[in-house]
């Protein structure tokens, strides 16, 4: 039973980051370019490249099995700076998901009419979490499986009650999309997707123990992104039967104008509840996941001894939780104020398109080095190798689309910042070495 407990709070930690309250208004504006079969199929496509992707992450596991999570499989192929600039500009990732879920849950308050500051509201859902985190690591793993189980059996329930009940519109309605080239139409989708899965690979960290990481922590990822894609499915479906296309296009939170059509007004605020579960259950598992690789990196001395800090009554890392905590909402804050939420999650999908590159790249450098590994997790190279250009361009694709927004200044502004640090010790020496001495 132990072992059964064991694999869900994995899995739940796989599903976290991705079931949060703004991929329903993504899924809601995939409808522009399609409302039928083509959106589906985007949404399945999406969901099969990272089940790619987590086939690399799960060879890498294998060969690292007592390792928290990508610093070490990074490290091993890249080396100690290169890796470390990556994990610093995937750590921001939680930064940012967190500023998105705290404005997207500002707008349901805005929806359901309740008059409460966003920038406070913010402040609050982060601390909340943050205190969820500081009871310690089983509170929090506890607190997060529970959560996943409510929410993804809710919204198994409402999107099978949806299908079964009348459509409030004819087939004609659905079929009034926006008409666009095929092709074109789901690259877009399947480009847009991803962000529905962002954060399947934040259990990387989060084993118990060594053996965790042959098995168990590489299942917990696929059946995490095949639940994913599933609902995100279900929802698309459901919300087409009872929603117009044009208002699903723009909606700020969709998902509640689904609730008000299957069950009324308590709808609305039923499925309110269940958006706060899902934006509680995506910064928790980031949390989770960041705080214990800040902690890891600060034992290897890359970061001050500060973040080293720990409970020693629930074992908790309380310094890397109280500054990713803060961090977060200054970010929110500033989020909140100038509205750049879209921005933020633009920011994400790319930084994990560039990460995803990283990690297939990691998987083929080791086999060099390494060897091949017998595991039915180890994909063969002429899979991999195309999805790894696949990410990049996407990674690239994005940045020029968004270069009239301010996405691509916090990319390059984390980017540097990341760099700086990463290389801090290559330009002390160098400043050192040419610097001029003054003798008397």
């Amino acid at each position: 039973m132990f072992k059964v407990t064991e694999f869900l709070e994995y899995v739940s930690a796989s599903l976290g980051m991705a079931l949060a309250i703004s991929c329903y208004a993504i899924i809601g504006s995939l409808f522009q370019f399609d409302s039928g079969t083509w959106l589906l199929t985007g949404i399945a496509l999406a969901c099969l490249l990272c089940l790619i992707v987590a086939g690399a992450t799960a060879e890498l596991a294998m060969r690292f099995p007592a390792a928290p999570g990508l610093r070490t499989y990074f490290k091993k192929a890249f080396g100690n700076e290169f890796s470390l600039f990556l994990i610093f500009i995937y750590l921001s990732i939680v930064i940012l998901i967190a500023s998105v879920e705290t404005y997207a849950f500002g707008e349901i308050l805005q929806v359901l009419e309740i008059d409460i500051s966003r920038i406070w509201t913010g402040i609050l859902l982060i601390l909340l979490i943050a205190i969820v985190n500081l009871s310690g690591y089983e509170m929090a793993v506890r607190v997060q499986l529970g959560s996943v189980i409510l929410l993804v059996g809710a919204m198994v329930f409402i999107a099978c009650y949806a299908m079964v009940s009348e459509p409030v519109q004819s087939v004609e309605v659905l079929a009034s999309a926006e008409k666009t080239d095929p092709i074109i139409a789901l690259a877009t989708i399947v480009a847009i997707s991803l962000f529905l899965f962002v954060g399947f690979e934040w259990v990387t960290p989060m084993g118990r123990n060594a053996q965790a990481y042959q098995r168990m922590i590489p299942l917990s990822m696929v059946c995490g992104i095949v639940v994913l894609g599933g609902l995100y499915g279900l929802f698309a479906y459901a919300s087409s039967l009872h929603l117009d296309v044009n208002v699903l296009q723009n909606a700020v939170a969709p998902q509640l104008l689904l609730g008000e059509s299957l069950f009324g007004v308590k709808g609305t605020y039923i499925l309110a509840g269940l958006s706060f579960l899902a934006m509680f259950t995506s910064f928790n598992v980031g949390m989770l996941g960041a705080s214990r690789l800040v902690y890891a990196i600060a034992r290897e001395g890359e970061l001050p001894a500060w973040f080293t800090r720990i409970s020693l009554r629930t074992l908790a890392p309380y310094s890397a939780i109280i500054t990713l905590s803060v961090c977060s909402m200054l970010s929110s804050i500033v989020t909140n104020a100038y509205a750049l939420q879209y921005d933020l999650a633009n920011t994400a999908v790319m930084i994990t398109c560039i990460i995803y590159t990283a990690i297939i790249t990691a998987a083929l450098r080791l086999r060099n080095t390494q060897g091949e590994l017998d595991s039915m997790f180890a994909l063969p190279r002429y899979l991999l190798i195309p999805m790894a250009l696949v990410f990049l361009v996407l990674a690239f694709v994005l940045l020029f689309e968004n270069l009239s927004t301010p996405a691509p200044f916090i990319l390059v502004l984390t980017s540097v910042l990341s760099f700086l640090y990463a290389y801090r010790n290559r330009f002390y020496t160098a400043f050192k070495n040419n610097s001029i001495s003054i003798t008397k």
